[in-house]
C-alpha cells in the first residue's frame, strides 16, 4: 500500500508537463511564426518529452517498494 499516492502525483505532474508545453508552444509561435517548426516540435519534440516522463514514472512507481537483492558469490 505504498504505491496509491504516486496515482495523483502523476496525474498532477503530467498536467503541469502538459501546462509547460501549451506555453512552450505559444512562445515558438510568438518568437518563430514558422509553421514548420511549430509543427515539429508539436509533433515529434513534445511527444518524446511526455511519453519519457510517463515511461520514467512507469519505472519509479515499478521499483517502488522492492528491495534490491545484493549479488552473493558463491565460492
Amino acid at each position: 500500500w505504498d504505491k496509491p499516492w504516486f496515482i495523483p502525483f502523476g496525474i498532477i505532474t503530467i498536467h503541469i508537463l502538459n501546462i509547460l508545453r501549451i506555453i512552450w508552444l505559444t512562445l515558438t509561435v510568438y518568437f518563430f511564426p514558422d509553421p514548420e517548426i511549430l509543427d515539429f516540435n508539436h509533433t515529434y519534440t513534445f511527444t518524446i518529452l511526455v511519453y519519457g516522463y510517463v515511461f520514467y514514472l512507469w519505472y519509479l512507481w515499478s521499483r517502488m517498494g522492492t528491495p534490491i537483492k545484493p549479488i552473493v558469490d558463491e565460492e
